[in-house]
């Protein structure tokens, strides 16, 4: 009997001791009084928490394809900068818009991608068409930097080949503002055909090459005081060619401006540029000139996209405004638009 009166005692005491805890407990959070340190702390999980659902809203916001609801429209940005250049588009778009012009197989999915052209759009469609057959499939299309000109402002795209062949997607805003390929340049384009230039008969042709300083002087062109020579390679034909410019005139100054030029990873040698140059030439050949020989009638770009004003105009045009000392003034910024 005594042992089951302790028991019963000790169970007393232990369910006071119990409720007399729980009582505390809850004493203590009626009790609680937020303080500015409680509130600091709420304050930046909440902010934290905003942080990073705009974080997550951001990257599957900008991983959205430009060419969803709306297709090119989304590339007519148009405000110019303080500058007077167009406001570029971001790296992703612009690989977009070359994506989609080389997915473009009717002249309608095409036309609101590429910049004026000299070709008929269904020849270009055509072209894009036989791309797989003449380069191989496609690798990458991959943005890789603004070019220096003064004629167009240009952004360039690397189109990249599996085998190894490459070709130059030149985007360039239209007179609007609205950033489109020049399909021309992605093509090199010229007229007439390589065939009939090198002919070998007398002939005019507009074309897209590279360009650097050479000395080959013979035949038609032998005078050396009064014609100045440049290779000249198509990345489209093995032969190698020269063109020639009237020495020290408006088409020799403007060829050597474009030389001039820095080309981004470019190294000097001893002071003379060692990369050829991409521009767009008239040339002429002679009936009595080697087939490879051509004189320069004008010089239409100092890259693979035409401004609105020719590079030889354009170097014309300084030369009409040297002060009496010879000194030429600054050149003129690039224009933002072309043709």
């Amino acid at each position: 009997m005594r042992q089951g009166a302790r028991s019963s005692s000790s169970s007393s005491r232990g369910g006071s001791g119990s409720g007399a805890a729980r009582s505390d407990r809850l004493g203590s959070l009626r009790d609680f009084k937020p303080t500015l340190a409680h509130g600091l702390i709420a304050f930046l999980v909440i902010f934290g928490l905003v942080v990073m659902s705009l974080a997550v809203w951001a990257v599957f916001n900008v991983r959205k394809k430009p060419f969803e609801n709306g297709g090119a429209k989304q590339f007519v940005l148009g405000q110019v900068q303080s500058d007077g250049k167009v406001v570029t588009p971001p790296a992703h778009e612009m690989e977009a818009l070359v994506q989609a012009m080389l997915a473009a197989r009717t002249p309608e999915a095409l036309g609101g991608l590429v910049r004026k052209s000299e070709q008929d759009p269904a020849a270009m469609v055509a072209k894009l068409a036989k791309l797989e057959e003449v380069d191989g499939k496609l690798r990458r299309v991959k943005y890789i930097y603004p070019l220096r000109s003064r004629c167009v402002q240009i952004e360039a795209v690397l189109v990249d080949f599996v085998g190894g062949r490459n070709r130059l997607a030149l985007l360039a805003p239209d007179a609007d503002g609205k950033w489109k390929v020049d399909f021309d340049g992605f093509d090199r384009y010229g007229s007439p055909a390589w065939d009939t230039l090198l002919g070998g008969g007398a002939v005019d042709g507009k074309v897209r090459v590279n360009i650097a300083n050479d000395r080959y002087y013979n035949g038609h062109f032998r005078d050396e005081s009064k014609w100045v020579c440049y290779g000249m390679q198509s990345p489209d034909r093995q032969d190698s060619m020269f063109c020639y410019a009237p020495r020290d005139g408006t088409l020799h100054k403007a060829l050597d401006a474009v030389i001039a030029a820095p080309v981004p990873g470019e190294i000097e040698e001893a002071g003379k540029r060692t990369m050829a140059r991409r521009v767009i030439l008239g040339i002429r050949h002679h009936a009595d000139a080697d087939k490879r020989q051509f004189e320069v009638t004008h010089v239409y770009s100092d890259d693979w996209a035409e401004g609105a004003k020719a590079m030889d105009e354009i170097i014309a045009q300084e030369e009409k405004q040297k002060p009496a000392d010879g000194e030429p003034k600054p050149p003129e910024s690039t224009p933002a638009t072309g043709k």
